[in-house]
């Protein structure tokens, strides 16, 4: 049989971890390897404290391999694994509210080869901007507003994830983007 020109698709998050389960210990590092960015960036965000992410992050991938036989085949991966984290940045206690977590990648878009020096000083100070008022949030509002923003996720993921209903999360969300929103205009002189 003759394939069509170029590489197989990726095994998908799902693919990877029944694969590990299964015995097949390089699919996990596969799957490690997938999450590290994303998942070790949404507990620092959510906690502050990039010593404190890698632990949870390393801790994450243990409980989700000891817990595997709770992962239900043909469900989607990611809620299940960031539930998991979510739980333990909960369960540790130290991610009330964080000092400034540099959210730039959530505020300034991707840098601009011909940006003039003062517009990428002009993203930097907005990221900063952002970051304070994101600290400020309640941690349910931080928290889907990261799920959201950072990490794009659907609102029934995030439903899934945090355990609260679909309609809560709406809510949170709306009352995130609104003081947000608030506290920029508050911090640029302007008038909400």
């Amino acid at each position: 049989m003759n394939h069509a020109a170029g590489h197989p698709a990726e095994p998908s998050d799902e693919a990877l971890f029944t694969g590990y389960l299964a015995g097949d210990e390089a699919m996990l590092a596969i799957l490690i390897q997938r999450y590290e960015r994303p998942l070790h960036g949404y507990l620092y965000h959510l906690t502050g404290d990039a010593a404190l992410a890698a632990e949870l992050f390393q801790d994450t991938f243990v409980r989700a391999c000891r817990r595997g036989h709770t992962y239900q085949p043909g469900r989607p991966l990611k809620p299940w694994l960031y539930r998991i984290a979510q739980n333990l940045a909960r369960d540790d206690g130290r991610h009330r509210r964080p000092s400034l977590v540099p959210l730039d990648e959530l505020a300034a878009a991707p840098a601009d080869p011909h940006a003039s020096p003062a517009g990428a000083a002009m993203a930097g100070e907005t990221a900063g901007l952002v970051a304070a008022a994101v600290a400020e949030l309640s941690p349910a509002q931080r928290e889907v507003f990261l799920l959201r923003a950072g990490e794009g996720l659907p609102y029934d993921a995030i439903a899934t994830i945090t355990g609260r209903p679909l309609n809560t999360i709406k809510s949170d969300l709306r009352r995130a983007l609104q003081q947000v929103r608030r506290l920029l205009f508050d911090r640029l002189g302007g008038a909400p």
